[in-house]
């Protein structure tokens, strides 16, 4: 039996007649991130100082309470969107009547809550960025891995849009005031073995040049997905593995993700589906650093949703911006002959953590 690896270095470049490429118009005319957009839809629509000022008063309320109150916490956090939650924030401080001497709700939950539900609950009243930069300092100082945790790191590095990778990089100078974020990103690569590739792909996705998931010139695309087709199939030559890792970074760090995702598609169709996209980079650039952030962007712009679904086995908390109705549905789809998400989270988490996550789920 032929193995996959054996046909994609056999294959011959494809050349597309007119019905073709018009079914691949047709194709990439359905993109799965149309709908998709990293953000939560409110709960309640009319929401006033006034009404974020009484959701404080119970805040302050379950945590003078003994032992404190997580089923007010939980309720409150779960019927208030973001910017809702931002908002009870800044109205806490004033909880008291004292303005020289102001609660932080942060440092309150820090001190009155603990174990997971703390882990929780933190994020959803961080500021925009605050919760992804302290997640990288503490992927930087990882003790499992040579210097960092890197699946965590490019699920942050890889899926955030450009107006979160500034905040990101914003609440970064925050954290540390004498080192950017992209400096760190420099000095910590340079303890990698041939690491100038993992460095100029993480630099490039902070400079937020990304264009915006509005309109897929499909011509472009095409020119792409030939040049990768090319690229990792045609010439497998292992002196070429640095010029493919080059190509791939440029497209994947300088194109929309709906661009890559069309590409994708019509990478599959060149290869007659016999060597995706994703088989031929993992074939041709290894299993490095570069490799693992290339391919986290290809599985999560081809189906964000499942993307998410997979990562809920890992940590839920961190992806409560998402669409969690999708993510839970396709969890579901996937894993539901196994178990359900709501079974999951009943039988591996207790106490408020489990509270707040049923909530958060909608069940």
């Amino acid at each position: 039996m032929t193995s996959k690896n054996t046909e994609c270095k056999m294959m011959t470049m494809v050349t597309l007649n007119k019905k073709q490429e018009k079914e691949i118009e047709k194709k990439c005319s359905i993109q799965p991130l149309d709908n998709y957009k990293p953000s939560l839809v409110p709960i309640t629509t009319s929401y006033s100082d006034e009404d974020a000022f009484i959701d404080a008063m119970k805040l302050r309320k379950a945590m003078k309470a003994i032992g404190c109150d997580g089923t007010t916490i939980s309720e409150i956090t779960t019927s208030r969107s973001y910017d809702q939650r931002l908002k009870i924030k800044r109205m806490f401080a004033k909880v008291d009547g004292a303005e020289s001497n102001e609660r932080i709700l942060l440092k309150d939950f820090y001190t009155e809550l603990n174990g997971a539900f703390r882990d929780v609950i933190l994020p959803l009243y961080s500021d925009p960025g605050s919760a992804d930069a302290k997640w990288i300092r503490d992927a930087f100082t990882h003790p499992y891995h040579q210097y960092h945790d890197t699946p965590l790191f490019l699920e942050i590095l890889c899926t955030r849009t450009n107006e979160q990778i500034k905040n990101l990089k914003e609440a970064w100078s925050r954290i540390d005031k004498n080192t950017t974020l992209i400096q760190k990103i420099k000095n910590e690569t340079c303890k990698l073995f041939s690491n100038g590739h993992f460095r100029t792909f993480c630099t490039n996705i902070l400079q937020e040049n990304r264009p915006e998931n509005v309109f897929v010139d499909n011509i472009a695309a095409m020119k792409d997905a030939e040049l990768l087709y090319n690229t990792l199939v045609q010439d497998t030559n292992s002196k070429q593995k640095n010029h493919a890792k080059t190509i791939l970074i440029d497209i994947f760090t300088q194109r929309s993700w709906k661009h890559i995702a069309v590409v994708s598609t019509i990478f599959n169709n060149l290869s007659n589906h016999h060597c995706t996209l994703c088989d031929a980079v993992q074939q041709q650039c290894g299993d490095c650093d570069t490799t693992k952030g290339i391919l986290t962007i290809l599985q999560f712009v081809t189906d964000p949703y499942y993307f998410w679904a997979k990562k809920v086995f890992i940590f839920f908390s961190k992806n409560n911006a998402f669409d969690l109705a999708s993510i839970l549905q396709v969890f579901d789809e996937k894993y539901g002959k196994e178990i359900i998400f709501k079974e999951w989270i009943q039988e591996y988490t207790k106490g408020y953590y489990y509270v707040i996550l049923l909530k958060l789920c909608g069940y």
